[in-house]
């Protein structure tokens, strides 16, 4: 193969009974070697170029190996540009001349059956007439109806276009982990930074793109290697054409040097964060291609009296285990997968998380909130409750559902609750192989014997992790609290609630007689676990070893109990929003300010109110753990209980309360209203609206006309549809963004306003509602609506409010529970 951008295969035999041999040869290497592009003869005595070569003794300057290749064959392009002739005539002797003139023939031995067309006829530069061994006549093939000039040129030509995309380089990441840039070649000039940055920027952020036309390349340097292997998998798979051309594409990496001053400087940066000029000025000769090593021998430092757990850990490399199965974000994190990863992984990033804990214990709260953040993060995630099986299991409904069932005596109890707990846990593996990602065994599991029950059987599936999750209050008004919640339940629904209280308190403690809480045991077995004291005043956490794992430990450190409100709404009115633009950082309109004054009293008007019922609660409750049996009702206590709400109401409305405002004007103009002696106003970018990348400022219409293609994308799945250009984002991205948002919303215990965009407000309300992901792109969040979330131990409370321009008030759209 003369070079890399072949233009003309040419397939010849040496010689009779020999093998067939094959030659890619460009417009550019036949100008060179003076030879024809079709049959490789020279274009003055006919003969092939191997021939005349001996003759005169003429070496090949191409290089012998791939490595720089690509450079040479764009050095002689560049040096062919405006010449006539490349060929030196003069170093033909008289004596090779005359050799040359024997050998000759005067008719070209190429035919066929049929001559090729003249391509110079079709020019109109056919001198030779009758004597042409071509044909002379317009072709009517719709495959030749192309640009025959540009073609002789070496451009439009679907037959190079097709060979070059079988030449793919070999991708292959390297070993050095701190690559993280791709170097292509073939870069013409009508190719732009932008159009370079559009393509990469799919794959992830980059560091700098930098594009040197006179040497036809170019560096990109993304900030991840993930980002950068992600761009080089797709570019193998499919190849790299731009503006009708083909782009070579190889990692980039200096070349060792042999002297330590060369080596030094070879350590200091990576060819892509050198300016153009020092790229042209160094040349592209000390870039090489890097590939991984091989693990299919052993190293020969490792020696036979090495550790047996270092050479199983090289077995395993060896073996294909040195793929991680940890570390998985959807929808930014993508793993290349392979027909054997992907029959080794089936149940790859899986988790079980078991619940531990006495009845009453908050452990169906922690589930809850647990499965919404992670079904919002779009690990799809179930709760397998086992006490719901026992209410609808035909064998536990033929024995009496009261205390005694529960009693540690009772033989025929516990085999069916540990039957039940086992086939639940069938369920939820089933469930886990069909596609899911996080089950949540939902039990007390109060026993040793029951966990190793789970625990074994969970073993016996690959790649599937556990995680016991043990809730304990030792909270008494708390405890009293979640006693009476559970006379709401379906075990005692329509029952007299005194029988049923005490019934329930027979239950808890034939619970406590056998309970045996999470520790030693788990311990000795290396079963990684977390305890919860007064959900998270207290985490205890033991060989948490997973992302899975450690996620939900990290948001489970990070919620209260506290009674608050949460009001979510968009900004006021802007001027873009007129106009019907997207992104953009355009200020409010004169309506969009009435808005935000109108907001401001809104606000200070439901902080009054949620006090007031806040305070009645708080103090009936307090009189109901002195004297159940009191009646609170009576007309002499109402006067001094009336004084009592009142003080208490002013103090939690004068307690702390936040606003969170993104850094946009739209939204910082919107909070203006409020006085920031009384009010915690914080500006954050996390808020920002979604970034548009280079269709910022447009409108969908303009979208659906200019980039048809896009927006059909777009409607196709919003979720994950990442906007092109520097900085666009996906719904996806935006929920990643906003995760550290959220850990602080579940923190603080005071209320708080959120001031922010369409975009963020869906993802927001998603995670507080609890909405599927095909739900949340899609839902309707109008301007100048406010969401009002007060979150309970059941779920969330919510009010819809609509801005009323006219009356510059606030009314009620609905109210419901979540």
């Amino acid at each position: 193969m003369i070079c890399q951008t072949p233009f003309t295969v040419f397939r010849w035999q040496p010689g009779t009974n020999m093998r067939h041999k094959k030659t890619e040869i460009c417009q550019t290497c036949a100008r060179v070697k003076n030879v024809c592009q079709t049959c490789i003869l020279d274009l003055q005595y006919g003969l092939p170029v191997e021939v005349r070569d001996k003759a005169l003794n003429v070496k090949s300057e191409a290089p012998s190996t791939n490595i720089n290749r690509q450079y040479y064959a764009q050095n002689v392009a560049r040096n062919a540009e405006g010449s006539e002739e490349l060929y030196n005539p003069g170093r033909i002797t008289p004596e090779s001349k005359e050799m040359l003139n024997q050998l000759s023939r005067k008719e070209p031995y190429y035919k066929r059956n049929r001559a090729h067309v003249c391509s110079f006829f079709l020019k109109g530069e056919c001198n030779r007439g009758d004597a042409c061994p071509y044909r002379h006549e317009e072709p009517t093939e719709t495959n030749v109806k192309q640009n025959f000039k540009d073609r002789y040129h070496g451009i439009n030509d679907p037959v190079a276009q097709k060979m070059l995309n079988r030449a793919r380089h070999n991708l292959s990441p390297p070993e050095d982990k701190s690559i993280t840039s791709l170097f292509i070649t073939g870069v013409e000039e009508d190719i732009s930074q932008e159009d370079l940055n559009e393509y990469f920027s799919v794959f992830g952020d980059i560091k700098s793109i930098i594009v040197a036309h006179k040497k036809k390349c170019a560096f990109v340097n993304f900030v991840t290697r993930m980002s950068t292997e992600l761009a080089a998998a797709k570019i193998a798979e499919d190849g790299l054409t731009l503006k009708e051309h083909s782009l070579v594409v190889v990692w980039a990496k200096p070349k060792p040097q042999e002297s330590k001053k060369q080596d030094d400087r070879s350590r200091k940066t990576l060819p892509v964060l050198k300016t153009d000029r020092e790229v042209e000025e160094e040349g592209l000769g000390r870039l090489s291609i890097d590939a991984p090593p091989s693990f299919t021998e052993e190293p020969e430092s490792i020696s036979k009296k090495t550790d047996p757990v270092i050479k199983t850990k090289l077995a395993a490399i060896a073996s294909g285990a040195r793929h991680s199965i940890g570390f998985d974000v959807p929808g930014a994190v993508h793993t290349i997968m392979t027909p054997k990863l992907k029959t080794e992984r089936q149940l790859d990033s899986k988790l079980v998380v078991i619940m531990v804990g006495l009845p009453a214990r908050g452990k169906s709260y922690i589930v809850k909130k647990l499965r919404r953040y992670l079904n919002w993060l779009q690990y799809e995630t179930k709760v397998f409750n086992v006490g719901n099986a026992r209410r609808v299991n035909e064998t536990s409904q033929h024995h009496d559902q009261s205390a005694q069932f529960f009693n540690p005596d009772n033989k025929d109890g516990a085999k069916i609750r540990d039957e039940l707990a086992m086939m639940v846990l069938d369920q939820l593996i089933d469930w886990l192989k069909s596609g899911g990602r996080v089950a949540i065994h939902d039990a007390t599991n109060s026993t040793i014997q029951r966990r190793k029950l789970l625990i074994d059987r969970l073993s016996r599936e690959p790649e599937i992790k556990v995680l016991l999750l043990e809730s304990v209050c030792t909270d008494k008004k708390v405890l009293e609290r979640n006693f009476r919640l559970k006379l709401s339940g379906p075990d005692y629904k329509d029952k007299d609630p005194a029988v049923a209280l005490s019934d329930f308190r027979h239950r808890v403690a034939n619970y406590e007689r056998a309970y045996e809480t999470v520790g030693d045991w788990e311990e000795e077995n290396d079963i990684q676990y977390c305890k919860l004291v007064n959900v998270g005043k207290k985490v205890i956490a033991f060989n948490i070893s997973g992302y899975l794992s450690g996620q939900c430990i990290f948001y489970l450190m990070n919620f209260n109990l506290a009674e608050r409100q949460i009001f979510v709404t968009r900004h006021g009115e802007s001027e873009d929003n007129l106009t019907g633009r997207i992104g953009g950082d355009a200020a409010l309109t004169e309506k969009g300010r009435k808005f935000s004054r109108a907001l401001a009293r809104f606000v200070k008007s439901r902080r009054i109110s949620f006090a007031l019922d806040l305070a009645k609660r708080k103090i009936k409750e307090e009189e109901e753990a002195k004297d159940p049996m009191k009646d609170s009702d009576e007309e002499e206590e109402e006067r001094d209980e009336g004084k009592r709400v009142k003080e208490r109401a002013e103090s939690i409305s004068n307690s702390q309360f936040t606003i969170w405002t993104s850094m946009l004007k739209r939204s910082m103009q919107t909070a203006e209203s409020f006085d920031p002696d009384e009010y915690d106003i914080k500006q954050i970018r996390f808020l920002n609206e979604i970034n548009s990348g280079s269709r910022e400022g447009m409108t969908y219409e303009e979208i659906k006309q200019s980039h048809p293609q896009e927006f059909e994308a777009r409607q196709k799945n919003k979720l994950f549809y990442r906007y092109p250009g520097m900085g666009g984002e996906s719904y996806i991205d935006v929920i990643h963004r906003l995760q550290s948002m959220i850990i602080e919303l579940e923190r603080m215990s005071q209320s708080c306003l959120i001031i922010t965009h369409r975009v963020v407000l869906r993802i927001l309300l998603g995670y507080l509602l609890e909405w599927s992901q095909t739900q949340m792109p899609h839902m309707l969040v109008p301007i100048h609506t406010v969401y009002e979330l007060r979150p309970k131990p059941y779920g969330v409370e919510l009010t819809i409010w609509s801005y009323d321009e006219e009356r510059d008030e606030f009314e009620v759209m609905n109210e419901e529970t979540q």
